[in-house]
């Protein structure tokens, strides 16, 4: 035993404590542990000290590279001691882990000491400083950490466009801080972390390193050196096959990496075939996942004389294939080995590898495309008009289908080998398989089975983490998904944790592991309330196990959002809807991609999505997309296009910015019209009014014949009708998919989420307010019989959690619903508090509300403003001429959808009075940040106002009109004039005698 002489602290032993003092072990063990140990710890915070059995008292001692800790920032002489680094870290901060031996051997030494007053002292201040070094210690550990410790604001990596120009500064600083803070660093030891803290210092000497690689195109050997760490594919790995080796670069690499990276991923689009899916923009792995399963389906069922193959190529470490030689650069044990040179192999961790990967394996897809194309290989389509599937690829995942015969295999074998001859690349036999049509012949299979060298496929197969064949039963076809919960559950010890801790996992790791099967299948009932089981037991117990556990609240309620009373769970079955709701979008939307064009070429050949009806023998990707469809419907919209393709009698449609038109505004007797296209007449391209006033009623009718073509887009554009601009999202499918459960607000579970307490007292009051304890009277309720009365007062009927919060007052009991009210209250009066402690002082100074800016000389300003009063809106308009004074002013009552519609019809006023006023130059302003930028952009932010907005765009660009934002503060005289006009009878311009003084004043003072 090494350490005390003791384990008991001097200040305890006369409460009778024993001493832990022997240590005994098996002959046995001690023959295998040859160099074990017991260490006695030093007392710290309690009354005796730890005792730490080690199998290896005597630990090798290894040179250990530099790298900088995120811990020396908080060291205020670290700014102006860069030069000197490593000699700081010595002096100042120290080996944190020797010194904390060497504080722990100390206050050893001193315990050991008579406890005198000096003793005792010195003892406490020696505990100070353990506790100090054991922070930095942590923080260190931190870094080392392979998890994403510290989340400092979103540094998710973001794309954006660059030119072909050198990287600018701004480029290059935006480009470090999306890289995550404290992943780990390459062979110079500094994090990203360490160059945006002391940006000051190293900024200028890294943007001259980036400048002169792209100016000369090298950089020294000292910057390409790296580390490389060896990661296991699965647990118990122990054959090179089951490491996956990581690259550690320098930030500097990362850096140069990056830049280009971002630059390629702009072209990849152009250059990838769409058979690979996989790191270029606007692709999604769930593409070929799906084109995978209707080939698959498809030849489990084929007839006839031609049938095809599958063919499914595993990659022998496709992305490395490293030398032996290669393997040994390893951070072995935290130490270093000598530097060698490799001589093939992509480093994994390189931001620029991926792009590389996939640009190197284009040329196998070239080379399949040009046989495709001289006619040796052929391809499975499903439609004359469909595209023709010979590969697909996601990275180094591929899979081949050709036609069963000589001249196709024979094909298929050349560009293999011919691909893996100039790449280095090397098919893993064993893991390859191959999977053969229905009707293929037994001849022909055992002829691919020996001239290919695979195995056939068992029916067990995955292709991209989700099953290829099914077996009929629908439910243990995704059993692997609830393998997967349950195994990553059993590696946590969730019974430590609290319910808090809980929510947070379930809601970052639990949720996302079904998700890619369900992005792609519609998992059967039984499924996904498994997974609910599963994830609810968790929540209450910390277990996963099979067997009965008290809930004390419903599942469904647990399943709404923190606002609506919830704990913002979601439901396994709504999730998976959505997110094929996602894919059903896609092609209703009528989005280009490799997957809509099979789909389409299977299902839809003489319809669209939404007017197609599935076939009965349909696979089980299609039959969960077009579930989803009569939910697309009633939350989609369409505006019609020039040469319209929707159907008005399946889809709802604008021609205007009037109210949207469906079937139920149709003469339910018309039976030969069915598209908006029909209504024009081809010739003139206008309106055939007398079809349009037979298929639909009165008022829709007039709207149509009304409404311009003049600004009808060039195609239908598909809008999502709770998206402010139109867009698909998962969360609005999600809100619009539960909105009736959804419908009631919490006021008091939102202030409890929204306040600035701990996660486990927010779930307790959540608990307290929804009734989620275990008093007696909830148990009852549960159980159905009795258990007992309060703990606290004996009372036997009132063991409920009113009764346990009311808490007596003077005899008087405080009522449960007055209580959550006084909850309420304290939450709000807390705010007020906060909001006033966090109130800056009044310095004395003067502060100016806004600069006002000249007007540029010879132009016409124009003020425009909209305000609205519930129903009813009004716009104003106010023209200064150039020498400020009011040239014209005007207001107008309208009836819009939304505030942003009266604001851009605001501006419409504006733009068309000028015109009338035959203005040649003006310059509008307006305070809707939203409609500016719109118009910047040319693209509608609201797709209520489509139509205006187009007609808007249209008489900007007939004269010489800008469009500016404003302040409010600045926007006083149109905001003024278009409330007076809410309460007044106003159609145009107006007379100064006509408004009220008030609206005089402002537009005097501004005049």
């Amino acid at each position: 035993m090494v350490g005390r002489a003791s384990s008991v602290s001097e200040k305890h032993q006369s409460r009778g404590c024993l001493n832990l003092s022997h240590d005994r072990v098996s002959t046995a063990w001690i023959s295998y542990f040859k160099k074990a140990g017991v260490r006695n710890l030093a007392v710290r915070h309690s009354d005796h000290g730890a005792i730490v059995l080690e199998t290896r008292m005597d630990r090798e001692v290894v040179k250990t590279p530099f790298r900088f800790l995120d811990a020396w920032s908080s060291d205020p002489g670290l700014h102006s001691t860069t030069q000197a680094l490593s000699k700081w870290n010595r002096e100042v901060f120290g080996h944190c882990q020797f010194k904390l031996q060497a504080l722990e051997r100390l206050l050893t030494d001193v315990q050991n000491r008579i406890p005198t007053k000096e003793n005792i002292e010195l003892e406490g201040s020696i505990m100070l400083e353990i506790d100090e070094v054991e922070k930095r210690l942590e923080s260190i550990w931190k870094l080392k950490s392979r998890e994403n410790w510290l989340k400092e604001g979103d540094c998710n990596t973001k794309f954006f466009h660059a030119s072909i120009a050198p990287p600018t500064l701004e480029e290059i600083k935006k480009v470090l801080w999306n890289m995550p803070p404290l992943k780990s660093p390459g062979p110079d030891g500094f994090p990203t972390k360490f160059f945006k803290d002391y940006w000051d210092i190293v900024g200028p000497q890294t943007i001259e390193f980036v400048h002169e690689f792209f100016r000369f195109g090298t950089f020294s050997k000292e910057i390409n050196q790296t580390f490389m760490v060896l990661i296991p594919k699965r647990p118990n790995a122990n054959c090179f096959d089951e490491f996956r080796p990581i690259s550690l670069c320098n930030t500097s690499y990362k850096i140069i990496a990056k830049l280009l990276a971002n630059r390629l991923c702009m072209v990849l689009d152009k250059i990838i075939s769409p058979n690979q899916s996989t790191f270029v923009q606007g692709r999604w792995i769930v593409e070929n996942s799906i084109i995978a399963n209707e080939l698959f389906f498809e030849l489990n069922k084929r007839q006839g004389n031609s049938a095809y193959v599958g063919v499914k190529c595993d990659m022998s470490k496709a992305y490395d294939r490293l030398e032996w030689s290669f393997v040994l650069k390893l951070l072995l044990n935290d130490g270093l080995t000598k530097t060698f040179y490799p001589k093939r192999g992509l480093r994994q961790g390189n931001r620029l590898s991926p792009y590389l990967f996939i640009i190197g394996a284009e040329v196998l897809t070239r080379i399949l495309l040009l046989e495709e194309s001289k006619g040796n290989l052929n391809g499975f389509s499903f439609s004359c008009e469909g595209p023709s599937i010979s590969h697909l690829m996601y990275a180094d995942d591929l899979l081949i289908f050709p036609k069963a015969d000589q001249r196709n295999r024979d094909t298929v074998i050349d560009a293999i080998d011919k691909y893996c001859k100039w790449s280095g690349q090397r098919i893993n036999v064993s893991k390859s398989k191959l999977f053969f049509s229905k009707n293929c012949s037994a001849r022909c299979r055992e002829d691919f089975l020996q001239v290919l060298g695979f195995d056939e496929m068992s029916g067990e197969e995955k292709f991209l983490g989700n099953p290829i064949i099914f077996n009929g039963r629908r439910s243990s076809d995704f059993d692997f998904v609830i393998d997967k919960i349950c195994s990553r559950l059993e590696g946590w010890r969730a019974n430590l944790l609290s319910q808090a801790a809980r929510m947070t996992l379930i809601k970052s790791v639990l949720a996302s592991i079904p998700i890619y099967t369900m992005s792609t299948f519609l998992l059967p009932r039984k499924t996904t309330d498994r997974i609910d089981s599963i994830v609810r037991k968790f929540w209450w117990t910390g277990q996963c196990k099979e067997g009965r556990f008290l809930s004390l609240k419903a599942w469904d309620c647990l399943c709404k959002p923190k606002a609506c009373g919830g704990l913002g769970f979601k439901r396994a079955k709504d999730i998976n809807f959505c997110l094929l709701a996602k894919l059903g979008w896609f092609l209703a939307s009528g989005t280009v991609s490799l997957w809509t064009s099979v789909i389409n070429a299977k299902y839809c050949r003489n319809a669209g999505f939404l007017s197609t009806s599935l076939p009965y023998r349909a696979s089980p990707v299609a039959r969960g997309i077009w579930a989803t469809r009569d939910f697309i419907t009633d939350n989609s919209v369409w505006i019609g296009g020039h040469n319209s393709f929707i159907d008005f009698w399946c889809q709802q449609w604008l021609c205007g910015d009037g109210p949207i038109l469906h079937k139920g505004v149709i003469n339910p007797l018309i039976k030969n019209l069915n598209l908006v296209s029909d209504l024009v007449d081809i010739d003139s391209s206008v309106w055939n009014v007398r079809m349009v006033e037979d298929v639909f009623v009165p008022d829709a009718a007039s709207m149509i014949i009304s409404s311009d073509r003049n600004v009808f887009p060039v195609v239908d554009i598909a809008c999502w009708k709770s998206s402010k601009d139109g867009s698909f999202s998962l969360k609005a499918a999600y809100w619009d998919y539960n909105k009736s459960r959804f419908a009631e607000k919490d006021n008091l579970c939102e202030k409890i989420w929204l306040a600035k307490i701990h996660e486990r007292f927010k779930v307790f009051l959540w608990k307290l307010c929804q009734d989620a304890l275990p008093f007696g009277s909830k148990l009852q309720s549960i159980l159905g019989k009795p258990l007992g009365s309060c703990y606290l007062c004996g009372c036997k009927e009132k063991d409920t959690a009113e009764h346990f919060i009311s808490a007596y007052h003077n005899g008087i009991p405080v009522e449960f619903k007055l209580l959550q009210k006084n909850i309420e209250t304290c939450f709000s009066e807390h705010e007020k508090v906060r909001t006033v402690e966090n109130e800056r002082p009044d310095s004395g100074l003067g502060v100016v509300d806004y600069i006002w800016g000249l007007p540029r000389p010879g132009r016409v300003q124009g003020f425009v403003d909209f305000a609205s009063d519930r129903e009813m809106g009004a716009m104003a308009v106010v023209l200064f001429d150039a020498s400020g004074s009011v040239m014209a002013f005007g207001a107008k009552k309208v009836v819009v959808h939304d505030v942003f519609q009266g604001e851009l019809e605001a501006l419409l006023f504006g733009v068309t009075l000028a015109l009338d006023m035959q203005i040649e130059r003006v310059d509008f302003h307006s305070d809707n940040s939203m409609l500016v930028k719109g118009l910047m952009d040319r693209n509608s932010p609201s797709w209520r106002s489509h139509f205006s907005f187009a007609k808007l765009y249209d008489l900007l660009l007939s004269f010489d009109c800008s469009v500016s934002w404003i302040s409010r503060v600045l926007n006083k005289a149109a905001h003024t004039l278009a409330r007076w006009g809410l309460s007044h009878s106003c159609n145009g311009l107006l007379r100064f005698w006509e408004v009220s003084p008030h609206v005089l004043t402002k537009l005097c003072i501004l005049s």
